[in-house]
């Protein structure tokens, strides 16, 4: 999040119409509140967050890991699963 603080006063400052005075003063919890839900709202931490799920591939997290679906059938049908889960 300290890589988005600008990002995140600008959007702060947009849509709950905080000044910079104001938006230091907030308390940790309810500047964190804030900050998580600015995203629902069409500024510049929505297109950050929009631009980060185009990059994502299919089938993996932020980290690069591979994701499997968590059915029996998805689970059953993943080759590098196989060994180490017993569906018997």
């Amino acid at each position: 999040m300290l890589d988005y603080l600008d990002d995140l006063e600008a959007d702060f400052r947009t849509f709950y119409r905080l000044d910079p005075g104001e938006i230091l003063e907030l308390a940790g919890p309810h500047f964190l509140a804030l900050a998580m839900r600015v995203t629902a709202y069409a500024g510049v931490m929505q297109a950050r967050v929009m631009a980060q799920q185009e990059d994502e591939l299919p089938g993996q997290n932020q980290s690069g890991d591979r994701v499997v679906e968590s059915t029996p059938a998805a689970l059953q049908g993943n080759a590098d699963l196989a060994d180490v889960i017993d569906y018997g």
